[in-house]
């Protein structure tokens, strides 16, 4: 078992400027960031927040036609974020009081993305892909062989899509974008992708980290770890000693979690893998199990939902800061803070530093 030390606190409050209340449950009620009004008083854009032309800014965030079915964050870019409906991709600078509607199109919005600077990419269709910087600037552009997109990635200079090409049958396959979408390639030495799931997480580095999963119908399969170099055209398989189909996440800094059996016999546990790829049981409260996991990193920190609850991940050590989340909350991002987003019943929400789920884009 792998205990948290002084340092695991110490990470955890800096990540989130907060005293020791880590362990304290906050409310599920989903009331306006106060935080919201400060980064952004004026209802009319500044000069470092341009609005593209044709595109209104939306004050007072009212709640859009149709619900929330998806959100991003930069990562370098503090207070950018995206969110989506079906239908429309809106844009904020100031954290969610304050958004724009950017790339309209007739086609569904499949997959977005938002990169290190703020730039945001979104999918319409099976190939239309729209790109809008941080100075409002917006473009669209084909991908010629996306037939079906499973996965849409961005950051450190970098755009990588997993999916079904039209140059093959075998199944996904991945490709990188040096240059905004522009133009595409396979990866020299990349893998050959899962049947089953495959994740793909980009360091602040460029440093691109893989996972695929492969399932047999008799019951069989097995997972695998990479780490790519897209500098040095280089692929090296990491250790992954687990077998957990569908229960598993990447994290940050090298280190992996699953639910399943650690190595000591036990089933249903949550197991860290170190970059090395040695297996621990991670603390928990004496003889706890968890039916499954889903975890999401930035790069630079690591979010979990394990059974309904909302867990913060870092080098083999949990935490469980922020009590039951609202209903029917699905993670999706980590904010360039270090905070936790996703959506709840249509609600974009992120869990707060004041131990409270904060409502953003409107609700």
């Amino acid at each position: 078992m792998h205990c948290p030390s002084t340092s695991h606190v110490a990470r955890f409050a800096l990540l989130l400027a907060i005293p020791a209340a880590i362990a304290a449950c906050g409310p599920t009620a989903m009331d306006p960031d106060p935080r919201l009004s400060r980064r952004h008083p004026s209802t009319e854009p500044s000069s470092e927040d341009p609005v593209p032309p044709n595109e209104p800014l939306v004050t007072e965030a009212p709640a859009p036609k149709a619900p929330w079915i998806g959100v991003v964050a930069s990562r370098g870019a503090g207070g950018v974020l995206g969110a989506w409906t079906a239908s429309r991709v809106v844009v904020s600078r100031d954290d969610g009081r304050h958004y724009h509607t950017v790339l309209d199109g007739k086609d569904d919005v499949a997959k977005v993305a938002m990169d290190d600077a703020g730039t945001l990419f979104a999918l319409r269709g099976a190939n239309a892909l729209g790109i809008v910087k941080r100075n409002g600037e917006s473009t669209w552009r084909a991908i010629p062989f996306a037939k079906k997109t499973s996965a849409l990635v961005a950051g450190a200079g970098i755009v990588a899509w997993i999916g079904a090409s039209s140059a093959t049958t075998d199944g996904d396959v991945l490709m990188v974008s040096r240059d905004e979408g522009a133009t595409w390639s396979v990866p020299t030495g990349a893998p050959i992708l899962g049947d089953f799931a495959n994740d793909l997480v980009i360091e602040p580095d460029g440093t691109l980290r893989l996972m695929t999963s492969n399932e047999a119908d008799c019951g069989g399969g097995f997972q695998e770890r990479w780490i790519g170099d897209l500098t040095t055209n280089t692929w090296k398989e990491a250790t992954w000693p687990l077998d957990t189909p569908g229960r598993w996440g990447i994290g940050d800094e090298g280190w992996s979690y699953a639910v399943g059996n650690c190595g000591d016999g036990v089933e249903s546990k949550l197991c860290a893998v170190d970059p090395a790829g040695n297996a621990i049981a991670v603390a928990v409260a004496r003889g706890a199990t968890f039916k499954g996991m889903h975890a999401v990193t930035n790069g630079r920190a690591t979010w979990a939902m394990l059974d309904g609850k909302l867990a913060w991940l870092s080098r083999g050590t949990v935490m469980f800061p922020a009590g039951a989340a609202p209903k029917g909350f699905a993670l999706l991002a980590v904010d360039a803070e270090g905070q936790p987003i996703g959506i709840a019943e249509g609600h974009a929400t992120r869990w707060s530093r004041d131990g409270k789920w904060r409502a953003i884009f409107g609700h």
